[in-house]
């Protein structure tokens, strides 16, 4: 009698047990992925390369460990370091559950620039990201770390990449490149939202006949922005996919969810250009990744020289079927929709790749800066990027900082416009100082041979240790560096 009651107390109070903490669950308040607090970043990041790091990668990418080099994030309340103890000896030491990590003293320099890949910090190079670029701190900002920081090792261990990175894009003035982008777009946001087999067939159906029309420049300038941005965006979701039970965060919904932005018609022939890559090299990466029994693909991908991407997934498809059903949608009402709003998008864009090049020309001084030193370590950020069919590029509301070694230096604070090409830059400014050979100039038209020269103003700075000509003609000021 006493057993029996005691196994009724028992279960009366599993049963209460139970209901207690389902009425926990259901009054508990979801993560706002979209703003979360400094601690609640720093207690995800440290599970997240705590992962990283104890599997060096695997299950993610293999041999990518963040923690290899170190790492220096800058918080709203503080900047804290990550990586061993030897590189941070006068920081203050931090524990957490899952990682060791170190506040950064009052006399640490702040970089200008919220992306350093390569940031000399006592003896090593560090990478550097600032979480405060943004007013308020999400999921999607704090994993863009990992994304960042891929690409440091990207450089280091993708070989083909180089072979691709100087292409240009030229694609983005035609009409049918422009349509069937979109056409192709369509589909991959309907397989995002399903998965259904047909829409990831009809994708490849367009990309097959779209691919046909673009010059070789163009075609190695998408299969870089693939592979550099698209590889980078799978890692950062696979990376947040682990923690996404132990801080009830629905990463992969979150990355769907900007995937689909990225392939929207509002981006445009921007995003034709650019945006769409994102999703399509991640989306590629996590097909093979569903439909692959280990990782191999990865190491493939990362050594070879692949002509074009979505060949990795061509495998069990009848390509002779897929171009010819990718006519058929290319020749339907919906492409003809496409391509008026291709013409419409076209003309847009360079309306205001127009008016961007106007705030240059409008400004009270012009700087153009030409053959500037080469292997610089540093990186920028832009409000918006516009592309030029020549290679070139309107980066808007521009922030950065190149370093080589002690002999260079430029930053850039908030440039209105900053115009970028291969071997030059050009930017306005409304005031400016220039010291050649360690006395400063006048602003007077002539030529003015140098063997350094330091260049100050409110929104830019330049000191380089290197020969050279400055040629002021007017409210036009160049800077040569000697080959």
């Amino acid at each position: 009698m006493l057993r029996s009651a005691s196994r009724e107390v028992t279960l009366i109070y599993k049963i209460l047990f139970i209901v207690s903490l389902f009425s926990i669950l259901a009054n508990a308040q979801p993560v706002n992925s979209d703003d979360i607090s400094d601690d609640l970043a720093r207690d995800i990041l440290c599970s997240v390369l705590s992962n990283l790091d104890t599997k060096n990668g695997n299950g993610i990418w293999p041999e990518y460990n963040p923690l290899e080099s170190p790492m220096i994030i800058k918080f709203r309340d503080n900047t804290f370091g990550y990586g061993e103890p030897s590189a941070f000896k006068d920081w203050n030491e931090e524990k957490k559950e899952k990682c060791t990590f170190y506040s950064a003293p009052k006399t640490f320099k702040m970089p200008v620039s919220p992306i350093v890949p390569y940031l000399d910090f006592n003896g090593t190079k560090a990478f550097f990201f600032d979480t405060t670029i943004k007013p308020k701190l999400s999921v999607w900002l704090l994993s863009a770390i990992i994304h960042e920081r891929f690409h440091r090792f990207q450089w280091e261990h993708f070989p083909n990449m180089f072979t691709l990175a100087n292409s240009a894009y030229s694609g983005h003035n035609s009409r049918d490149n422009v349509a069937e982008g979109l056409l192709e777009n369509n589909r991959l946001i309907s397989y995002l939202q399903t998965h259904t087999e047909k829409n990831w067939k009809d994708f490849l159906s367009v990309a097959l006949n779209r691919e046909l029309g673009l010059s070789k420049e163009s075609k190695d300038w998408e299969l870089e922005q693939q592979i550099s941005e698209g590889t980078a965006i799978y890692v950062q979701l696979k990376a947040f996919e682990v923690i996404e039970k132990e801080f009830g965060i629905r990463f992969r919904k979150i990355w769907t969810q900007k995937m689909i932005g990225n392939l929207d018609n509002s981006e445009g022939v921007d995003g034709i250009i650019k945006w769409r890559h994102y999703a399509l090299g991640s989306l590629i990466c996590d097909y093979l990744d569903r439909h692959s029994s280990n990782e191999s693909w990865k190491v493939l991908l990362q050594t070879e020289n692949s002509s074009s991407l979505f060949r990795h997934v061509l495998i069990g498809f009848d390509e002779q079927s897929l171009i010819m059903n990718g006519q058929e949608i290319i020749k339907s009402f919906e492409g003809d929709q496409a391509r008026i709003l291709a013409t419409e998008l076209i003309s847009e864009y360079i309306s205001e790749i127009n008016r961007v090049a106007d705030q240059i020309n409008s400004s009270k001084i012009q700087v153009s800066i030409l053959n500037s030193s080469k292997d610089c370590s540093g990186g920028g950020f832009s409000e918006k990027t516009y592309y030029l069919t020549d290679g070139g590029t309107f980066g808007v509301n521009y922030s950065g900082s190149y370093q080589c070694g002690s002999n260079f230096q430029e930053i850039y604070t908030k440039i209105p416009v900053l115009a970028k090409s291969k071997n030059s830059s050009l930017f306005g400014l409304s005031e400016i100082q220039i010291w050649i050979d360690s006395s400063e100039i006048q602003i007077r038209n002539g030529e003015f041979k140098f063997k350094n020269i330091e260049i100050k103003s409110q929104i830019f700075s330049l000191k380089a240790s290197q020969t050279g000509v400055v040629v002021i003609n007017n409210s036009q000021i160049s800077i040569m560096f000697d080959n």
